[in-house]
């Protein structure tokens, strides 16, 4: 998230902007309210009460609780104090006595109105901390603002930024507001799927007004200016009832799963409009997965009821980049379609949100820029990249966003629920040929294979799906960005080498990466557990240069030294050994020759791999005698831990720290290696040799 912060915004111009309510109109404040019972405790426990005394007693619309002692039911998460609507706080206990330190540091038993922590019931979190070394970002006297890069000030933005990120993610909106209180320093703050906007610091030693106005502001804002979005409206009982009546008839008992429970996700209709812009409406309830990034696409896919047909499709939410050049992924399906490319998922329609009324979410008495956008007329957009040029340093980083649905007509499996490895090779090989067939026939990278991309229909077949970051093979080179995929998947080159050009060599080796991260889980092998997958597929290295970009790879790079890296991995299924490690040679062979190319400064033909020798290899494999029922029980179990990637852990296996991994030898890789893999040294046998270094490097 670093470079997506505005600020800082003047408090009193921040309420202007954002939260157009006249709070005079709903008379004065109580006169009782003494704030400084909020900032002047000895810690932070001891802030809480006080704060919900204020918070209730300036707020009739909402109430605020103490969640810091019962967890968010899906994410185990406990913000300490949440403000919901007063007929949606979820489960709430009788009050009960709670022990606090008072000032003079005597323990007292105290009442206290506390609710389960809820995500998908949130309006508001509130982030306290007793001292203002803890304010996430400061002001600088040339009145720009920074990230407060000290331990309390990246604690305090780090737990902001991942209770935000779960309000996204959990509810159907388009932003949100939440407040920091640090001692005596408080900020507002604004999240959309674009970046954040913050305000400058307040001193609630003289102005805790600001504070109060802005909860007072909070409490009497529309749920479409507290940021719901309007094309979400809950689902009528009759649509519930035809939902859940559906979803019972579905043969795939994880998508049957994947809704939830009616009692805890609640159901909401969505409206997706066609090319001709008339609106379909689907009923949705829990999303398959959750995507927790602030900014970017942020997509969500659901498992939706469609009302006209009442058959059950797939639907994709996301934040689709406004950039001129950048086609929406319903023109991508409409070429490949077209080209004839085989393997693809059944698309019905797509188009940007534009609601019924149309949104306006900013209030300000300062002119905005006008920016060029792609999107529909009245088409949801996110606003931060538009609130840049009020700041005397704007964040280049910012990018457009368009709210945007997507339904196919055909439900599809999760790559995990491969029936064996002959079945897992099958559904990659279509995969293959689907890619190679877009690249051949319609011009088109796709980008981001992985194993949320290439999944399974109900003919057992596979599917490459999510077209969304696909690119034209001769498009304008500066719509590519420095880097595009999933990180786990992405090819060595491009991770290595952010800003290299995509090719179809890419693909074909983020297919391998995905073929092994499976199998190494769930194909039966004599290494469980002892393979550094966290090494190999979420590492990542630090900018050297100060540009932000990350750079990473390098556990793939080493992993291709040897097959030693490996422990000589023998899978149980002889045809699926082999053709493991009849690819794993093919890409070892692929680097080898780049690092001579880049070491012989060639300036002949790039080295490549043949996509026709990887699908001949996958055909051959799949006709030899000899394959069993070999899937089994993950065999690199989660963590539960994030990684540097952001994503959770591969395995058990932490990677090269280990001193028993390769008989004790210690291996390792230069961060010089993990950005440019063209410093290889010389190759060794049936891969690439490189240097050893200290295991701190890893």
């Amino acid at each position: 998230m670093q470079r997506y912060y505005l600020g800082p915004m003047d408090p009193t111009e921040f309420m202007t902007s954002f939260m157009p309510v006249n709070s005079r109109d709903f008379g004065d404040p109580p006169d009782d309210i003494d704030f400084s019972k909020v900032y002047k405790q000895a810690n932070e426990r001891s802030m809480y009460d006080p704060f919900i005394a204020v918070a209730n007693k300036v707020c009739t619309n909402l109430v605020a609780k103490f969640t810091g002692d019962r967890v968010d039911h899906d994410t185990s998460l406990k913000p300490d104090i949440t403000l919901f609507l007063k007929n949606s706080a979820p489960d709430l206990p009788e009050e009960s006595a709670v022990t606090l330190l008072s000032n003079d540091n005597k323990s007292e038993r105290r009442k206290r109105s506390s609710a389960e922590a809820s995500f998908l019931h949130m309006e508001l979190f509130v982030e306290l901390k007793q001292d203002t070394q803890s304010d996430p970002f400061y002001d600088l006297p040339n009145g720009g603002m920074q990230e407060r890069f000290s331990n309390n000030g990246n604690e305090t933005r780090g737990q902001c930024l991942l209770y935000a990120a779960n309000q996204l993610a959990y509810q159907h909106r388009l932003f949100a507001f939440s407040l920091v209180i640090c001692g005596k320093r408080a900020r507002f703050i604004r999240w959309d799927r674009e970046g954040v906007v913050v305000s400058a610091g307040i001193d609630c030693s003289k102005r805790p007004d600001l504070v109060i106005e802005f909860l007072r502001r909070f409490d009497q804002l529309t749920p479409e200016q507290r940021g719901l979005d309007p094309t979400a409206i809950p689902a009528t009982q009759e649509e519930i009832e035809m939902f859940e009546s559906a979803v019972k008839k579905i043969s795939i008992e994880a998508l049957k799963l994947s809704v939830g429970d009616r009692g805890i996700y609640p159901r909401y209709r969505l409206e997706v409009r066609d090319s001709g812009n008339a609106v379909s409406n689907y009923v949705v309830g829990k999303a398959l997965d959750y995507n927790l990034g602030i900014v970017g696409r942020c997509t969500r896919g659901y498992l939706a009821l469609d009302l006209s047909t009442k058959e059950c499709v797939f639907l994709k939410d996301m934040w689709r980049p406004d950039v001129p050049g950048i086609e929406p992924e319903h023109v991508w399906y409409e070429k490949l379609f077209e080209a004839g490319v085989p393997h693809l998922v059944k698309f019905k329609h797509a188009s940007d949100v534009v609601p019924s009324i149309l949104p306006r979410h900013y209030h300000g008495t300062m002119a905005l820029e006008r920016t060029e956008t792609i999107g529909l007329r009245g088409a949801q957009q996110g606003l931060t990249s538009h609130l840049a040029c009020l700041f005397a340093s704007p964040v280049s980083q910012l990018q457009g966003h368009v709210h945007y649905r997507l339904v196919q007509g055909e439900l599809c499996r999760p790559l995990s629920d491969f029936k064996n490895s002959r079945h897992l090779v099958l559904v990659i090989s279509h995969s293959l040929k689907a890619c190679y067939a877009a690249f051949l026939d319609a011009g088109l990278f796709h980008r981001d294979a992985s194993i949320g991309n290439i999944m399974i229909g109900l003919d057992d077949e596979g599917r490459l799906n999510d077209w969304d970051l696909c690119r034209g093979v001769d498009v304008d080179r500066s719509l590519e960005g420095p880097r595009t995929g999933t990180w786990q998947f992405m090819s060595t080159r491009l991770l290595t080498k952010p800003g290299s050009r995509h090719t179809l060599t890419d693909d074909l080796e983020s297919h391998f990466f995905v073929m092994m991260w499976t199998a190494m889980h769930w194909v039966r092998h004599d290494q469980p557990g002892r393979i550094p997958m966290e090494f190999i597929f979420d590492h990542q290295l630090p900018s050297p240069n100060d540009d932000k970009i990350i750079r990473g790879g390098a556990g793939k790079v080493q992993m291709y030294g040897g097959e030693d890296y490996l422990n000589e991995v023998k899978f149980a299924c002889e045809p699926f050994n082999e053709l493991f490690w009849d690819l794993w040679r093919l890409f070892a062979r692929y680097l080898s020759q780049r690092r001579d190319t880049a070491w012989k400064k060639n300036s002949g033909p790039e080295a490549s791999v043949s996509p026709q020798e990887v699908i001949d290899l996958f055909e051959a494999a799949l006709r030899k005698p000899g394959w069993i029922d070999d899937k089994v029980a993950d065999q690199f179990p989660r963590t539960g831990n994030k990684g540097s990637s952001g994503m959770p852990l591969s395995g058990v296996d932490s990677g090269m720290s280990h001193g028993n991994h390769n008989q004790g030898k210690k291996r390792g890789i230069s961060k010089s290696l993990g950005v440019d893999l063209e410093q290889l040294p010389a190759k060794r046998q049936r891969g690439v040799q490189h240097s050893d270094v200290d295991d701190s490097d890893n």
